[in-house]
């Protein structure tokens, strides 16, 4: 499959591991999101829908850990309560 082809194809398994969170009403974060990728690889026949399974699980864990590291970076910037002067 070409690769653009793979692309839509992750888009496409995204979508709808989103689609299913919305229609049972499970919080949409991306823990849940993950969750539900790792239950549709396992449940996938198909190799390349598995393989844009395999594709969107890394980008949802990317997304994750690249968010964890601005919150570290966001936090670690504000001063801690004891070095903020009171007027």
């Amino acid at each position: 499959m070409r690769s653009n082809q793979q692309e839509k194809l992750t888009e496409i398994v995204l979508g709808e591991a989103v689609m299913s969170l919305l229609e049972v009403n499970a919080p949409l974060n991306g823990s849940t999101l993950a969750n539900c990728i790792k239950r549709m690889i396992t449940a996938e026949v198909n190799p390349e829908r598995s393989h844009a399974l395999n594709c969107a699980l890394a980008e949802v864990k990317a997304s994750l850990s690249s968010a964890r590291e601005a919150d570290i970076s966001t936090t670690s910037a504000i001063p801690a309560l004891k070095d903020i002067k009171r007027h």
